[in-house]
């Protein structure tokens, strides 16, 4: 049946006052109890949702005698109005003076009674209370063995046709053994009037156990769903801690609660069932060791290649250190906070990369993606774009950037990129040292010299331009051996920074160690470097060449290896 027509057959019983016996049966778990008391509740709340006025409700675990059934049932009950309260030690002594005030007759029995035999009395004529209300009889499978079935069914009969009540019976009868099914089956059929079979799907135990009103309900509804996971018991456990996780970030992105929420449901749903059969949750050892897991199908066991095809339409993949906090919370029974937030920062950092990313490659889909005449577009898109994004893009992403802006002479836009990058980025040093692997992907002459001028600036080492201004005075080792390690583009930058007499003591200076006999191989690298960078200046213009054949370089020389 499903459990639409049951919870239907449910309301039919709340709203009617004719004595009868319903038996709810299903395996634990999958809610029979807990969807019983919501309808209960939601009933109790209704003006006709409750024909009868009184409500109790009793467990038949840790109950070893008819007795015991008895005086619980009155111990139990409370008026429907009180069914949300339950009962309480207060309910009860109101239901207890209500009977002495109706037992006034029978006074004459407790006389020369004491201990058990008074409270033997009292339990009796208490019993005589319970009439024309709702009892709710739950885990018969728990029972004591010196509660036999024929005593229970007895009684529920009693109660029914005698004291005219309706009374509900919970079980999951398959767990009784072979004597007792047989002593219930045989009473099932004479003493109860319905008997539903209570066997949600899992869409339909999500929908029973999480709140329709509760917007990442329905995230974990669908999670829940796509696991099958039937067992509400495991279902209210995940929402628990769901609920924290969702407290704990909700100052990040819904991606990464949605993250959370898919793997704590998978998490808990593996650890809180203890189902052993072949139906049994992926185990947590398998789920992080999934990825090394991957092999023929013919080498994995049965349960494992079904394991694997359930976690890829599930869509599962471990993520690390995020994943192990939540595995730690589901098994520690709380979460730590802290580093949960600090791993989840670090998460949202790559994401707003990735996304930053992401609209970088969009705009040159406009470029690659087309033939319309869409230059002025692009162009100030792409500008637009780089500014936007500038602390996610690489070296590779400016330089391309940058290079392509030039090839449209648009050399302003590309000198602001860069200098917007280099200024912005707040990577440590070793962001800006350049290796060998950064050759292909940097080819903008002036984006080398302002990220190399960067590292510089970050690593403390001293201002070529200013070494060079002193070189005339200063031939120190240190001063020289610093202007060995520049590079050339930094020589260039030099040149073509300074005018007038500074330039021409800058050029005598950096050529003066050609003179010099005994030159050690720092200077002589000096010297190397200038004539590389004046050749640069001189094939620039006819008229650079005839400036820099005046300091002795002739263009159409060689250059020097």
């Amino acid at each position: 049946m499903s459990t639409e027509l049951a919870q239907q057959e449910i309301k039919r019983f709340l709203e009617s006052d004719v004595p009868e016996v319903l038996c709810i049966k299903g395996k634990w778990g999958v809610g029979k109890t807990f969807t019983w008391n919501k309808l209960l509740m939601e009933a109790s709340r209704a003006k006709k949702g409750i024909a009868l006025n009184h409500y109790a409700y009793v467990s038949l675990f840790g109950l070893t005698s008819l007795d015991d059934l008895k005086f619980s049932v009155v111990e139990k009950t409370v008026p429907k109005s009180h069914v949300e309260k339950g009962a309480s030690p207060e309910s009860f002594a109101a239901r207890i003076e209500t009977i002495k005030s109706k037992a006034k007759s029978y006074v004459h029995l407790f006389k020369g009674s004491s201990g058990d035999k008074y409270l033997s009395i009292l339990k009796q004529l208490s019993f005589l209370s319970v009439s024309e209300q709702i009892v709710c009889i739950d885990d018969l499978e728990r029972r004591s063995r010196q509660l036999s079935i024929q005593d229970i069914f007895g009684l529920i009969s009693f109660l029914k046709d005698e004291r005219k009540c309706k009374v509900v019976l919970l079980t999951n009868d398959d767990a009784l053994d072979d004597e007792a099914k047989k002593e219930f089956d045989k009473n099932l059929e004479k003493v109860v009037d319905v008997s539903l079979f209570f066997n949600p799907s899992p869409s339909e135990a999500a929908a029973i156990a999480i709140p329709g009103d509760w917007d990442t309900g329905g995230l974990l509804c669908e999670r829940c769903n796509s696991l099958g996971i039937t067992n509400i018991r495991i279902i209210k456990k995940i929402e628990r801690v769901v609920r924290e996780v969702e407290r704990i970030l909700v100052e990040f992105s819904p991606s990464i609660l949605k993250q959370a929420v898919s793997s704590l449901t998978l998490f808990g749903w593996s650890h809180y069932d203890k189902n052993t059969s072949s139906t049994s949750p992926p185990t947590i050892e398998f789920l992080r060791a999934r990825s090394i897991l991957r092999q023929e199908p013919s080498k994995q066991e049965p349960r494992e290649g079904a394991w694997m095809a359930l976690l890829d339409n599930y869509d599962f993949h471990w993520k690390g250190e995020f994943d192990q906090l939540l595995l730690d919370a589901i098994r520690n029974g709380y979460f730590d906070e802290r580093r949960l937030r600090d791993v989840a920062i670090t998460m949202q950092q790559e994401e707003t990369r990735s996304a930053s990313k992401e609209e970088f490659y969009d705009v040159w889909r406009l470029y690659h993606d087309s033939f319309e005449d869409n230059e002025t577009e692009f162009l100030g898109k792409l500008v637009e774009t780089c500014k936007k994004h500038i602390e996610h893009l690489s070296h590779s992403d400016i330089n391309g950037s940058v290079g392509f802006l030039r090839e449209f002479e648009q050399d302003v836009s590309a000198s602001e990129l860069i200098q917007l990058y280099v200024n912005t980025r707040r990577q440590n040093i070793e962001f800006f040292r350049i290796r060998g692997i950064d050759a292909p992907y940097l080819t903008d002459p002036k984006l080398i010299q302002a990220i190399q001028n960067k590292y510089e600036e970050l690593s403390g080492k001293p201002d070529v331009q200013k070494l060079f201004l002193k070189l005339k005075d200063d031939r120190s080792k240190e001063t020289v051996e610093a202007l060995a390690a520049a590079t050339v583009n930094q020589y260039l930058e030099v040149l073509k920074g300074h005018t007038g007499s500074t330039l021409r003591q800058i050029v005598e200076a950096m050529l003066q160690f050609e003179a010099v006999v005994n030159a050690t191989d720092a200077m002589r690298e000096v010297s190397r470097k200038a004539k590389e960078a004046l050749k640069i200046v001189g094939k620039e213009s006819r008229i650079n060449k005839m400036r820099v054949k005046r300091y002795g370089i002739s263009i159409d020389a060689a250059s020097p290896s």
